[in-house]
Parts: C-alpha cells; sequence; structure tokens
C-alpha cells in the first residue's frame, strides 16, 4: 500500500478534474488493525489450522490484513512477543491459567474459543472475537 498526505497530493494534483474519495482513506484505527497478529493454540496445532485458514479467509473478505497462526501448546513461548492475541482451544481452557502468565509479560490477551465456534470452523466469528478484544484491550490500557 502507497502512503501519501493529503498536502502532498494537493501539491501533485493541480488539476481541478482529480476527485478524492476521502470516506475511502483509512483511519487510525483501520491501519492499526491491518497489522493484526493472531495465534491459535491446541494439542499438536491441527485442528486449529483449519480454524486459522477460515480466519485468514474471512480477514482478506474484510479488508484486514491478519497473519494468523496456528501451533501447538509446546510452540507458542518463542511467538509471545510478537502477537497481539492469543486464542486457545476450548480443549485446553485447562491451561488457560498458565498461558496467561505467560502472556501478561507481553501484554498479550487470551481468549478461550468458544467450543461452537471451534467446531464449526467459524473464521468470520473468530476475527470478529479478536476485533472486539483488542478493542477491549485499547480501552483498557487507555
Amino acid at each position: 500500500m502507497v502512503r501519501i498526505s493529503v498536502e502532498a497530493l494537493m501539491k501533485t494534483c493541480h488539476n481541478d478534474s482529480v476527485e478524492i474519495d476521502f470516506t475511502k482513506i483509512p483511519t487510525e484505527e483501520d491501519l492499526h488493525m491491518e497489522k493484526m497478529n493472531i495465534l491459535l493454540c491446541c494439542g499438536a496445532g491441527m485442528s486449529s489450522g483449519f480454524l486459522a485458514q477460515q480466519t485468514r479467509i474471512a480477514a482478506k473478505k474484510q479488508g484486514i490484513m491478519a497473519r494468523v497462526e496456528a501451533k501447538s501448546q509446546n510452540n507458542i513461548e518463542d511467538d509471545l512477543p510478537n502477537i497481539d492475541i492469543l486464542l486457545i482451544g476450548p480443549h485446553l481452557a485447562y491451561a488457560y491459567d498458565d498461558l496467561k502468565k505467560s502472556c501478561d509479560r507481553y501484554n498479550v490477551p487470551v481468549t478461550i474459543i468458544p467450543k461452537d465456534m471451534y467446531a464449526g470452523l467459524d473464521g468470520e466469528g473468530l476475527l470478529q472475537l479478536c476485533i472486539e478484544t483488542l478493542k477491549e484491550k485499547e480501552t483498557q490500557n487507555g
């Protein structure tokens, strides 16, 4: 994506026939959401891989650039400093407290994926859950 300031655009466009639709200029919130890094965690990283794929498709449809990966619980520690949110499979609810402690060091929210969303491979629902959780985090952090 090419970014150009309105001032620079106005300096280069002296032609009165140029029309600019300012409603399509991304807001700061849109630009932030483009950088979403989501990590899904399950026992072996396989079942969550299907859900990650559906979430990437949903993000693309909504024009959100999102990096969505799925890994096993044992392989996530190195990724924590680089993610925006950790989502864990419902069958790993028992590990929530330990995972939350690890994520708190990096100010990364942790959410348990609802069973129906996980079983239904609901990528759109999961993406919405991520957006809502990250907005809530921003509100809390002020």
